[in-house]
């Protein structure tokens, strides 16, 4: 499940870090899974997941959007 607003989606890679950086103090060069497409970033995590094999019932594996501003919860289905 993602949500909307999120900063990984609002922001780039760089920004991000910085944004971490200034707020904790320390040095950040981790690589995080910005995204800018909603909806697509669900759909590669579902697909992710369904791939991992020592998962039981794979095929059960859902997403989600929670729409922050009504408070709703959609569903993500892959067209």
């Amino acid at each position: 499940m993602h949500h909307t607003d999120c900063a990984m989606g609002r922001f780039s890679q760089g920004e991000l870090a910085q944004r971490i950086m200034t707020a904790t103090n320390h040095p950040f060069h981790d690589q995080l899974e910005v995204f800018s497409d909603d909806v697509a970033a669900i759909i590669e995590d579902v697909g992710r997941i369904r791939a991992y094999a020592s998962l039981v019932h794979r095929e059960d594996v859902r997403g989600f959007l929670y729409e922050l501003a009504t408070d709703a919860l959609k569903e993500v289905i892959r067209q």
